[in-house]
C-alpha cells in the first residue's frame, strides 16, 4: 500500500531520490524527508510540522498506543541519517571500503555499533514557573489566608509491624492539618 502511494506520487519519488546521493545529507533533504513522512506515510495534510502531526495523531487515537504515533523530530532525524547512509552504500556498490556509520545515526557503544534513537530528551527536564500578573497574585494571597487546608504538613505514618533496613520514606504517608 505504501509502495503504491510512492509509485503514484512524483513528489514522493523526488523526495526519496535525494536520499543517498551524498554521505552527508543536506538539511533541505532532511526537511523534505520529514514532509514525505508526514504526508505520505502518515497521511497528515493538515499539520505543518512533525510535532503537530504527532499531537493530532495522538488526539485522534481511541486506544492510545505509541506504535502508530509518528516519531518526534529528533528520532526521525536519526532515522533519516541511517536511511541516507544505507542508501549511499546501495548507490555506490563499487566502494571497496565502506565509510564508518558513526555520526550517521549510529554510535559506538561497548565496542559495537548501535542505533542512535535520539539525541535529546523527549520531555523537558524542568518546567518554567508560570508568571502571574499582580492581580492574580493578590487573589491567590487572599485565598491562601482563607483556606486552612493549604497549611497541611505531610507526615510519615509509623508502622511498627514492618521493619525496614532502608532509610526510604514509607509509601503510607498521611497528611496532618
Amino acid at each position: 500500500m505504501l509502495y503504491d502511494k510512492v509509485v503514484k506520487s512524483t513528489e514522493a519519488r523526488e523526495q526519496l531520490s535525494k536520499c543517498g546521493n551524498s554521505l552527508d545529507i543536506e538539511e533541505e533533504a532532511i526537511e523534505e524527508l520529514f514532509e514525505f513522512t508526514r504526508l505520505v506515510i502518515y497521511g497528515d495534510k493538515m499539520s505543518t510540522t512533525m510535532g503537530t502531526a504527532r499531537a493530532a495523531k495522538w488526539k485522534a487515537l481511541k486506544k492510545k498506543s505509541f506504535i502508530r504515533l509518528p516519531p518526534d523530530v529528533d528520532s526521525l532525524r536519526q532515522h533519516c541519517l541511517r536511511a541516507n547512509y544505507l542508501a549511499y552504500l546501495v548507490h555506490h556498490p563499487a566502494l571497496k571500503d565502506h565509510p564508518p556509520p558513526l555520526g550517521h545515526g549510529w554510535e559506538l557503544a561497548s565496542g559495537r555499533c548501535s542505533l542512535v534513537h535520539h539525541t535529546r530528551l523527549a520531555l523537558p527536564t524542568h518546567l518554567p514557573e508560570p508568571e502571574l500578573s499582580e492581580e492574580s497574585e493578590e487573589d491567590e494571597s487572599d485565598e491562601d489566608n482563607d483556606n486552612e487546608e493549604d497549611n497541611c504538613v505531610p507526615r510519615q505514618c509509623d508502622d511498627s509491624s514492618e521493619s525496614s533496613d532502608t532509610d526510604s520514606i514509607d509509601s503510607t504517608s498521611d497528611v496532618e492539618c
